[in-house]
C-alpha cells in the first residue's frame, strides 16, 4: 500500500485503489487482500468460495485538516461444508464500529482535551458515536487508575455536571487525587475508609465545612488544617458587611474599597493613602485594624501565635459590633484547626485552583456527564509540574535560540526556529493535519504532503507525532511523489 497507510503507523495489508477530495472530505477507495483460510463457523479449511461483496464506509483519522472516509468492498465468503456465509475479517478496524483503530485512538486522545462536537466535526462522525467511544475509553482509564499515596490531603467543594462534588487533591505535590459525588460527611467517610494509604496521611487541609472536619477526625484522627486563605476569606466576607450597612445602596460598591488588603501586601504609595481611605466611618477603621491584628499571628512562632490569637479573641468580644458576632463564634469553633497551620503549613490553594479549572472544564461544552468531567480533570494531567520536571522552552527562549543560530550562519534552521517560535507566540496548540489539541512539546514543525493532485502544500505548520511519522517515512515520500504527479 502506498502513502500514509503503508508505514508502521498505518494499515498494513491495505492498498489504495483511488483517492479524491469530495467536498471537504477525502474519499479513499481501499482494498484488503488477506483472505480467510477456514470457515469462521465450522472451521473447515479449503472449502470456501467468494459469495459477492458488500460496500462499507469506514471512518479514519483526519488528514491535512479533512475528514477521511474509506470506501471498502468487503468480500463475502460461503462454506461448501456447512453452507454458512460470513465476511472477511479486516485488520486494524475497531471491533463493533465502522472506523479504524487509529480513528478510535484519535477520539480517545482528544476526548479529554476537546469538545465532542468539535471531534465529531473533524472526523465526519455523529456526536453520539464520539460519546460512546469516549465513554469506553474513560471506563478503561478508571479501571487502570490507582489512587496515589498522599501525605497531605486537600478537600474542597465544587459543582460538577450539576452535582455537588468533593475535590480531593494532593496539596504537597499539587496533583488531583479523586473527585467523588456528594460532599457530605457520609461520602467523605466512605472514601477515606476505602483509601488504601490512609495510614500515610499526616494532615488534611479543608475549607470551613464541618462535615469534612468531622469525617477526618472520625476515620483518620490526624490534624485538620484551616489555612490563612480561608481565614482571610471568612474575615473579609464578614467585615465587608460593615460598609454595606453604613452606605446607601448606590455607594455599596465603592464602600467595599474601605476594607483594604493587608498592610504587608501594599506598596509604598497605597500605604500612604491607606489611612486617608479609612478616615470616613470610624467603624470601618476599627474593623480594618481588627483584621490586621489577627493576621500578625502568621509571622510569629506557634507559642506566640496562640497567645496573640487568644488575646485577639478576648478583645474581639469587647468590640461590641453586631457584625462580628458570627466571625467571633467561627474563630472559636475553628481555633484548633487555625493553629494547626503552624505545625503543618499546608495550603489548600491548589485545591481551590483545581476547583476553578474544573468549572472552566465543565463550561467547555454542554451535556457532559460526571464521569466525563471527572476524567478530564484526573487524566488530563492538570497537576502543576514539580521541581524535578524539566520545563519546556518558552516561545521567548526558542526565539533567543533562533537568534543564536543566526550568528552561526545556519539560515535554514533559523527560519524553522523562528517559525516555531512565531506559532507558539500565536498560541497555536493543534496539529495542522488531524486538528487535535496537543501540548507544545508534542508538536513538530513540518511541511505536509499532497494527498490528491491540485492541492496546495502547507509549509511551516505544526504536526503531532503520529501525523509527523505519516508524512516523514520512506513510504510517505513515495506517497508524496505519487500524489503530486
Amino acid at each position: 500500500m502506498t502513502g500514509i497507510f503503508a508505514n508502521n503507523q498505518g494499515l498494513p495489508g491495505w492498498h489504495v485503489a483511488g483517492k479524491r477530495l469530495v467536498g471537504n472530505e477525502y474519499e479513499l477507495e481501499v482494498t484488503y487482500d488477506k483472505q480467510p483460510d477456514s470457515c469462521q463457523k465450522c472451521g473447515t479449511t479449503g472449502r470456501l468460495y467468494k459469495h459477492g461483496q458488500k460496500p462499507v464506509i469506514y471512518r479514519d483519522s483526519p488528514i491535512s485538516g479533512h475528514p477521511v472516509r474509506l470506501m471498502v468492498n468487503v468480500q463475502r465468503f460461503k462454506c461448501r461444508n456447512c453452507g454458512s456465509t460470513f465476511q472477511q475479517a479486516l485488520d486494524n478496524m475497531e471491533p463493533g464500529r465502522l472506523m479504524t483503530v487509529r480513528c478510535a485512538e484519535y477520539i480517545a486522545k482528544q476526548c479529554l482535551h476537546d469538545t465532542f462536537t468539535n471531534i465529531a466535526t473533524q472526523l465526519g462522525l455523529n456526536e453520539t458515536t464520539v460519546r460512546h467511544v469516549a465513554a469506553d475509553y474513560i471506563h478503561k482509564l478508571n479501571g487502570q487508575y490507582a489512587l496515589p499515596e498522599v501525605e497531605y490531603l486537600g478537600i474542597g467543594e465544587l459543582y460538577l455536571g450539576g452535582e455537588i462534588c468533593a475535590m480531593i487533591a494532593d496539596v504537597a505535590s499539587q496533583k488531583p487525587v479523586d473527585i467523588i459525588q456528594g460532599c457530605d460527611k457520609q461520602a467523605i467517610v466512605c472514601w477515606l475508609q476505602n483509601y488504601p494509604f490512609r495510614s500515610s496521611i499526616k494532615a488534611v487541609s479543608t475549607d470551613l465545612c464541618t462535615d469534612y472536619r468531622d469525617a477526618v477526625n472520625e476515620v483518620l484522627g490526624v490534624p485538620v488544617v484551616l489555612d490563612k486563605f480561608h481565614v482571610a476569606r471568612m474575615m473579609n466576607t464578614v467585615l465587608e458587611n460593615i460598609p454595606r450597612r453604613l452606605r446607601p445602596a448606590q455607594e455599596k460598591k465603592a464602600a467595599r474599597r474601605h476594607i483594604s488588603p493587608g498592610q504587608h501586601h501594599l506598596i509604598e504609595k497605597p500605604q500612604a493613602t491607606r489611612g486617608t481611605r479609612l478616615e470616613h466611618p470610624p467603624e470601618i477603621r476599627k474593623a480594618d485594624e481588627f483584621k490586621e491584628a489577627l493576621f500578625r499571628i502568621y509571622g510569629l512562632s506557634k507559642a506566640e501565635a496562640i497567645e496573640t490569637y487568644d488575646a485577639w479573641l478576648a478583645s474581639a468580644q469587647k468590640v461590641g459590633q453586631k457584625d462580628l458576632g458570627d466571625l467571633i463564634q467561627a474563630m472559636k469553633n475553628w481555633r484548633a484547626q487555625i493553629l494547626n497551620y503552624f505545625d503543618f503549613p499546608v495550603m489548600s490553594a491548589y485545591t481551590e485552583a483545581l476547583n476553578g479549572i474544573a468549572k472552566v472544564t465543565s463550561q467547555m461544552g454542554r451535556g457532559y456527564s460526571f464521569e466525563v468531567l471527572r476524567a478530564r480533570i484526573l487524566f488530563k494531567g492538570l497537576g502543576f509540574p514539580g521541581k524535578s520536571a524539566a520545563p519546556s522552552a518558552t516561545p521567548a527562549q526558542e526565539l533567543k535560540m533562533a537568534c543564536t543560530v543566526a550568528k552561526a550562519r545556519l539560515p535554514h534552521y533559523l527560519i524553522r526556529a523562528r517559525t516555531r517560535a512565531r506559532l507558539l507566540l500565536e498560541q497555536v496548540s493543534h496539529c495542522f493535519s488531524c486538528r487535535g489539541k496537543f501540548e507544545p512539546t508534542e508538536l513538530f514543525l513540518s511541511d505536509t504532503a499532497l494527498i490528491v493532485s491540485g492541492e496546495h502544500k502547507a509549509k511551516g505548520v505544526f504536526l503531532c507525532r503520529p501525523c509527523f511519522t505519516q508524512f516523514h517515512t520512506k513510504t510517505g515520500l513515495m506517497h508524496r511523489t505519487d500524489s503530486s504527479s
